[in-house]
C-alpha cells in the first residue's frame, strides 16, 4: 500500500490558517477549482502538522503560508501561493505572471507587508460592515 504521507504523496500539501476568514475563503475557492484534487489543505489553526519535523513551530505556519512540494521541499508565502497557482485551472495564468523575477518581488513585498496584519485589517472590515 503506497504511503500518502505529505512527504511521499504526489499532491502539493498547502498549510494554511484556518482560524483566518480571508485565508478559509481563498482555500475554498482553490479547492473548489482544484478538480484534480491535487492539493491537501491542512489547516494549522488547528495543529500544525507535520511542519515540526522542518523546525516550524505552530506560530510560524501560522504566519505565513507554507506549501510543501511532492518532492519534500517546503515553501512559503508567493512561492506557495505559485505552487497552488500552477495546480489549478484558471489560476496557471497568475503563476507564470508571478514567477516573472519583477512582479514576483513586488508580490513578496505586498505578502510581507499583508501576512501580519492580515488578521487585524480583516477584523477592521468586518467592523467597518456592521
Amino acid at each position: 500500500m503506497p504511503d500518502d504521507s505529505p512527504k511521499t504523496s504526489n499532491r502539493l500539501t498547502v498549510y494554511f490558517d484556518g482560524a483566518c476568514p480571508v485565508c478559509s475563503r481563498e482555500v475554498e475557492i482553490y479547492n473548489r477549482a482544484d478538480r484534480a484534487c491535487a492539493i491537501q489543505w491542512h489547516d494549522v489553526s488547528v495543529n500544525g502538522g507535520d511542519l515540526c519535523q522542518d523546525g516550524v513551530s505552530q506560530d510560524d505556519a501560522l504566519a505565513r503560508m507554507h506549501a510543501r512540494l511532492p518532492d519534500g521541499r517546503l515553501v512559503t508565502g508567493v512561492q506557495a501561493f505559485i505552487a497552488v497557482w500552477e495546480r489549478i485551472p484558471g489560476f496557471r495564468m497568475f503563476a507564470l505572471i508571478a514567477r516573472w523575477a519583477p512582479v514576483r518581488w513586488i508580490l513578496e513585498r505586498g505578502y510581507d507587508w499583508y501576512a501580519p496584519r492580515r488578521t487585524r485589517l480583516t477584523a477592521h472590515l468586518a467592523h467597518r460592515r456592521t
